[in-house]
């Protein structure tokens, strides 16, 4: 079953800290080195400080990014610039955004605390494989703060909407918390009725869970609550909560872009491909039809690539058989995503990349940005760009709930929950 409960968030004191733009951040994860500069002049109070601190010279075991991270922390509690909610509560969180097609979009969900399951007990279900350093560094700060200060998402099943009919009736009146941040409006209200948090834990009793985002997260908390706490307190983990059966839950596909491609013929690998491929040629000079068609192919086992030769290419499956003998025993909605056609068919086989280990290096990035993966390519900096359509609600479960793990990043959810918004401190 899933054990959720409310709790007494730790929030930035509004009559203290005025401008809540500036002391909130993205995710640790997608937070390049610019973008982390830029989020230490925002505040002195920003939260990037706490979640993704910054190396010194000098650094040592007992004084790091982690440790200086604790401090903070503390600090912050005692100055009153962070503050605990009064009572228990859930909160309810909506994201409102655009996308790049000019629509605008609008989800629904809710903060709490969930009790920590593994994944064999089959309550909370993976998706993704995980990079095992990205896993150690939470561990550290984990270990070091003893609280969740960045949200995973997860995604439940609710088709009658019980859940999302009460979620609206409590974000009617103003929110607790509305902050813009690029582009997005997020905005948070505090549900402490107990009505309906019984309701709530009555619900969710029964179902299951499927990470969205924030594996490491999760299995950081795992680990650390076995093997370094083992207390009631460690016990829950802070989580978004989504359905997704809401039309709001938007998945953007996180495209690939790679180097230090050994013997890497971008010539060579067109012919090969069009083994493989229907192959169509688009002038780099006409991105825009490129993409189009791109959109227009989502639903089939269709993606795109750029070499930096001067020309695109939209790749569409010939024949799905072939997925049989790279594929293995792997069950049949696995072996039809673009995100497994791409890995196992041409990474693995065609290029020869080991992904697994290739995901630990720095030698690829995950961009959701189409155009900042064409200029990296135009750089000369990375070989070549592949762009995925996105992964499909409906698979992500299908592959939970068959045990199988999807490469890396092969889901963006969209928008990321802020980080900042909420804490939860093991000393609640």
């Amino acid at each position: 079953m899933v054990d959720l409960k409310p709790f007494s968030g730790v929030r930035y004191n509004q009559e203290l800290v005025k401008d809540l733009e500036s002391v909130v951040s993205p995710p640790h994860d997608v937070i390049g080195r610019e973008e982390q500069d830029r989020l230490y002049d925002n505040s002195p109070y920003n939260i990037v400080r706490l979640i993704l601190g910054k190396s010194l010279p000098g650094d040592g075991e007992d004084s790091n990014q982690y440790t200086r991270a604790s401090e903070l922390l503390a600090e912050w509690i005692d100055e009153g610039i962070l503050v605990r909610d009064r009572e228990p509560a859930i909160y309810a969180y909506e994201q409102e955004f655009s996308l790049d097609n000019g629509l605008r979009g609008k989800q629904l969900g809710f903060i709490g605390l969930v009790r920590l399951e593994p994944f064999e007990n089959g309550v909370i279900l993976p998706h993704e494989r995980i990079i095992s350093k990205m896993k150690e560094d939470r561990l550290n700060l984990m270990k070091a703060c003893h609280a969740n200060m960045s949200l995973i998402i997860t995604a439940y099943s609710d088709k009658e909407g019980v859940t999302s009919k009460l979620l609206s009736e409590g974000a009617v009146n103003e929110p607790e918390i509305e902050v813009s941040f690029e582009g997005v409006v997020h905005r948070i209200w505090m549900i402490s009725d107990p009505r309906v948090l019984t309701t709530f834990r009555e619900f969710f009793a029964y179902k299951k869970l499927y990470i969205a985002d924030g594996h490491h997260r999760y299995t950081t908390a795992l680990e650390y609550h076995k093997k370094f706490d083992g207390t009631e307190k460690s016990a829950y983990m802070m989580m978004f909560m989504l359905n997704m059966e809401d039309d709001g839950v938007t998945i953007l596909p996180a495209h690939r872009v790679l180097k230090a491609i050994d013997g890497f013929d971008a010539e060579k690998l067109k012919e090969t491909l069009s083994q493989y491929f229907q192959v169509q040629v688009i002038p780099r000079a006409d991105s825009e039809k490129f993409f189009k068609d791109l959109d227009a192919g989502k639903k089939d086992n269709f993606f795109g690539m750029y070499s930096g030769n001067g020309s695109m290419y939209l790749l569409k499956l010939k024949d799905e058989d072939v997925m049989d003998e790279v594929a293995g025993d792997n069950p049949a909605v696995w072996r039809k995503m673009d995100v497994i056609i791409l890995h196992s068919l041409i990474l693995n086989k065609i290029l020869g990349v080991d992904w697994n280990e290739y995901a630990e290096r720095e030698d690829l990035v995950f961009v959701k940005e189409r155009q900042k993966a064409l200029e990296l390519v135009d750089s000369k900096q990375f070989q070549v760009a592949f762009f995925l359509n996105p992964t499909r609600m409906q698979q992500v479960k299908e592959a939970a709930k068959q045990g199988e793990r999807m490469p890396q990043k092969s889901t963006y959810f969209y928008p990321k929950p802020l980080s900042g918004l909420v804490i939860h401190t093991f000393d609640e």
